[in-house]
């Protein structure tokens, strides 16, 4: 049982690395598709 969680414990942590990104980039590629980093830049 510990083999299983000591390796289940890294893809866990890989994930929620995935997950985190997600959350971070997602908006800014919206923010990007909308244009408005490049009213950010201009300004």
């Amino acid at each position: 049982m510990d083999r299983k969680l000591s390796s289940l414990s890294p893809a866990g942590a890989v994930i929620t690395a995935i997950l985190a990104s997600i959350c971070c980039v997602g908006p800014l590629l919206v923010l990007v598709l909308l244009g408005v980093s490049g009213a950010w830049s201009g300004g």
